[in-house]
């Protein structure tokens, strides 16, 4: 059985996060964030939206289920549903 492979974010082996930080470099440097811009501004804007929409807005509800939150961030359309 292996063992599991710890998240970059908790190495204390600075060689070995360097390591793996490498993979993600490319996605995390000023260039690519300033790409990011108009997507998060875009999808900001949505969730406003969206929170208009339902008439309330529970931060640890919305927050506390995961899988709202990260399909949320992955596609294109807000998935808040008015209640």
């Amino acid at each position: 059985m292996n063992a599991p492979i710890p998240p970059l974010i908790g190495l204390r082996d600075s060689v070995e996060h360097a390591r793996r930080r490498r993979t993600w470099n490319r996605g995390f440097n000023p260039t690519a964030m300033k790409q990011y811009e108009p997507i998060i501004h875009k999808r900001v804007e949505q969730l406003l939206e969206a929170i208009v929409q339902r008439g309330r807005f529970d931060l640890a509800e919305m927050f506390g289920n995961s899988a709202l939150v990260s399909s949320f961030i992955a596609w294109p359309k807000p998935i808040l549903t008015s209640r």
